[in-house]
């Protein structure tokens, strides 16, 4: 079941099923970005089409939209010359943003991870610091995408971590599976770090300036940046059309700009504030009961 991006307030909508409609650019491209309107060709059966992204935007993606593009970052016929098998790739159920890499003899795991506490290593993979874990049950070598992981932030939602895991592998001692870990990471760090969407300013607390920034028609909001996403629900709500006057209408209050956040949530201040928010979900269509503007509720 794909992971489906919702819409949070009072009620919960869902905003996207299995069968999107085909990606746009992003509200802000800049030509620097070359993997900015990229769009993810489904090669697996459990893979959908997706806005590609990179660099640290990549690290703020919803966790589903994560798994997809690293299940179609590499070639999956380049995967299969790296290792050596043949292979099938789909976003990992067991664990979030993650792709999952089945072989007929090797099985791995890529995945996005959160930094918890700073991270730094002597040692590079592809100009990245790279670090084999100890004390792991399998094979896992960390690598930090962006610079964030140095100094992460506790609340942020950002995974700037990338974790490779040799789930199992046939007849391959622990270095030949680091060998094999480390050439398909070589193949995949440079593409993770290329320029992204740009991102706004982000302060300590996970605040972001508010700027206008409309949805474009065809666009995927459920594959933006966080922060993104939150931008343009604040653009939607302060755009929404004012309630009914009265015969006596008070006086017009002045404009109050919108709160967005870079966990993909908007809050509208005032005396009843209004919260609104995109949240991943693995729920079915089936225990969503109505519908509100011809989508689950």
């Amino acid at each position: 079941m794909l992971a489906q991006a919702v819409l949070t307030a009072s009620l919960t909508l869902l905003l996207a099923a299995c069968s999107p409609d085909p990606p746009a650019p992003a509200p802000t491209p800049a030509s620097s970005t070359p993997r900015a309107a990229v769009v993810g060709v489904p090669q697996d059966p459990a893979l959908r089409t997706v806005r590609m992204n990179s660099g640290r935007a990549l690290t703020y993606v919803q966790p589903e939209t994560a798994a997809q593009i690293l299940c179609q970052t590499v070639d999956k016929h380049r995967i299969e010359r790296v290792l050596d098998d043949q292979v099938s790739l789909h976003p990992d159920p067991d664990t979030e943003a993650a792709c999952a890499i089945d072989g007929t003899r090797t099985n791995l795991r890529l995945s996005l991870t959160h930094a918890t506490t700073p991270f730094t290593s002597p040692t590079q993979i592809s100009g990245r610091p790279a670090l084999l874990l100890p004390d792991t049950p399998e094979l896992t070598i960390r690598v930090a995408l962006t610079d964030d992981a140095r100094t992460p932030r506790p609340t942020t939602p950002a995974r700037p971590l990338l974790d490779l895991t040799i789930i199992q592998s046939t007849n391959l001692d622990p270095p030949a599976q680091r060998e094999l870990a480390i050439r398909l990471l070589h193949e995949a760090i440079p593409l993770l770090t290329l320029a992204g969407d740009p991102l706004p300013d982000i302060d300590p607390t996970g605040r972001i300036p508010y700027t206008p920034t409309p949805l474009i028609r065809g666009a995927q909001i459920i594959d933006l940046p966080q922060p993104l996403q939150a931008l343009q629900l604040c653009t939607l709500l302060t755009n929404l059309p004012p309630p009914p006057t009265t015969p006596d209408p008070p006086p017009p209050k002045p404009p109050i700009d919108p709160i967005p956040t870079d966990s993909a949530q908007c809050t509208i201040p005032g005396p009843t504030p209004v919260t609104v928010a995109l949240t991943p979900s693995l729920h079915p269509l089936s225990t969503y009961p109505t519908h509100v503007s011809g989508r689950p509720a």
